[in-house]
């Protein structure tokens, strides 16, 4: 067995490439909780069911096609775009 060590960089850039070829555009359904909208203006909110939950951000770039105001316990149906923040120092 080959044993591979990755820097947690690594890994993470690796991981967002791998999320971004294999999931360009995909819907999700879901409920919305800990929406919030901070002063820069972009939404940050999470999306969940039974099982498991994913922090999504919308840049505010974006949220001009909304047609309406997300809130918590809202049952959505999103297109959205499958990636994972990678902070590099």
């Amino acid at each position: 067995m080959n044993d591979v060590i990755f820097r947690v960089s690594d890994l993470t850039t690796l991981t967002r490439q791998l999320l971004e070829n294999h999931f360009p555009s995909i819907y999700v359904e879901g409920e919305i909780s800990n929406f919030s909208m901070p002063p820069s203006g972009h939404w940050y909110f999470s999306l969940k069911d039974s099982n498991a939950h994913v922090r999504c951000l919308m840049f505010k770039s974006r949220i001009i096609r909304v047609k309406y105001l997300l809130i918590d316990c809202q049952h959505v149906l999103i297109k959205a775009k499958v990636s994972l923040y990678v902070l590099l120092s």
